[in-house]
């Protein structure tokens, strides 16, 4: 069964103190005999509000590149449904009060994220339903001269991520 999902959210990037909205989609293909699915996930540019410091405003515009498929299963005994993406995150623009600090085509995450969504109570591919995770940012590459610098502000475990997936 093929089911085709819109995805609205958001991150919250805890060593950046700040959040990001999170909209897509995920056109799954359930194997209702089994259990199991495979999807295609792809998410929107969005623009991240951080706060260096703790206080000073920092604009990220990012960009999440799904890497393979999307695979997971709902559970026949409590209907809770988990999911397994691999992502890499680009950062194409950094600035603080206007400012460019960094960003770019090459700057992104040294390795890809691994998010395992779980959903939020039973799970039906009919209707949708809420999902979460918890996850790592991997150290920044490629992001210029601040690159170590801007790595400490985006870098580490503890972000959150909450979406509504609705067909």
């Amino acid at each position: 069964m093929d089911v085709a999902f819109k995805l609205k959210g958001s991150t919250t990037i805890k060593a950046g103190n700040g959040t990001a909205p999170l909209n897509g989609k995920i056109n799954a293909k359930f194997n209702l005999n089994k259990s199991t699915f495979d999807a295609d996930l792809a998410l929107d540019p969005t623009k991240a509000k951080l706060k260096a410091l703790g206080f000073l405003p920092v604009d990220a515009d990012l960009k999440f590149q799904s890497l393979g498929k999307t695979t997971g299963a709902i559970s026949t005994s409590t209907g809770v449904l988990t999911a397994d993406s691999k992502v890499n995150i680009q950062i194409t623009s950094i600035k603080s009060f206007g400012l460019k600090l960094g960003g770019g085509s090459k700057c992104q995450t040294s390795k890809p994220s691994d998010i395992r969504l779980t959903s939020q109570g039973v799970f039906n591919p009919l209707q949708g339903g809420t999902v979460s995770s918890t996850y790592s940012i991997a150290k920044l590459e490629g992001c210029g001269l601040l690159n170590n610098l801007l790595s400490v502000f985006a870098s580490g475990s503890g972000n959150k991520l909450t979406a509504t997936l609705a067909p």
